[in-house]
């Protein structure tokens, strides 16, 4: 008896600490975004401390897209939700969103940023207001997570200085560009802002032009001698296609909800240097 307890006795102990590994996996804090451009902010700064979540697929419009029944049980299991402040999604669903997660706290990336004449939501779109959303972002970090307070706001100063790199790079690019384009919905107001371009926006106060307005918009085309037209794939691009014909310009696809944010900012800039 006593030989068998010495023979299984290195087993025990093997099972015993495997038991106890201190590698066993931890199931992350999760943090709740509207879309996958927010998603990555999030990333930079956190890096590996919560895991993200995004209620916007991809491919997905975030002006009229309504959550499965599945994504709004999931929510509760987050602990934050950091909204951009005046999407169609937001607009519609952030209160009964809240009222299924009561326990969710409620953070806004466009804090402190000043709303353009259209009240374009699309505040991202800015390598200026980017700065701003890195420090709304580190603050929300903080306070759910004070124990890595330091971690946050060394993240935040790197990501910016990479940001203020990529605001070099655009400048650079559109030094010589065309001022001017053309856009089927208006989602580059900041990026137009900050960077002394005109945006003409084809859609018409939210909905499908008129042939009047189609033609204003060929009108101011031709007088600031537009060669670029964008479009995202939310929206139909029929209207684009004809407005291209009249003023010999190009369709340029862009996707201003696409996860990595650099990547789309400097593609967008080096379309117009084109």
């Amino acid at each position: 008896m006593k030989k068998s307890f010495i023979t299984y006795f290195p087993l025990i102990i093997l099972l015993f600490l495997a038991g106890c590994s201190p590698h066993q996996k931890k199931t992350k804090r999760i943090i709740t975004v509207t879309i996958e451009p927010q998603k990555y902010f999030i990333e930079q700064i956190a890096g590996d401390k919560f895991k993200i979540e995004t209620m916007v697929p991809k491919g997905n419009n975030p002006e009229n897209y309504d959550p499965t029944p599945s994504q709004i049980v999931a929510l509760n299991k987050s602990e934050g939700y950091l909204r951009i402040g005046g999407l169609g999604f937001e607009n519609a669903w952030i209160n009964r969103l809240l009222s299924n997660a009561p326990h969710l706290l409620l953070f806004n990336e466009s804090a402190g940023i000043k709303e353009t004449h259209n009240k374009d939501p699309h505040t991202w779109e800015s390598t200026k207001n980017m700065l701003t959303i890195a420090n709304n972002v580190c603050r929300m970090l903080i306070q759910l997570d004070k124990n890595n307070e330091t971690y946050y706001i060394q993240q935040t100063i790197a990501f910016k200085k990479r940001v203020n790199i990529l605001n070099d790079s655009i400048k650079f690019l559109l030094k010589n560009s065309n001022k001017s384009f053309v856009i089927y919905h208006p989602s580059l107001t900041y990026f137009a802002r900050d960077y002394g371009l005109k945006q003409i926006v084809i859609e018409e106060n939210g909905k499908t032009p008129s042939p009047m307005h189609l033609q204003d918009v060929i009108k101011d085309a031709k007088k600031n001698n537009v060669k670029i037209i964008f479009v995202q794939k939310e929206f139909d691009q029929h209207n684009a296609e004809i407005i291209a014909k009249s003023i010999n310009a190009k369709i340029i696809p862009i996707d201003p909800i696409a996860h990595d944010w650099e990547k789309q900012m400097l593609y967008i800039a080096q379309q117009l240097k084109h």
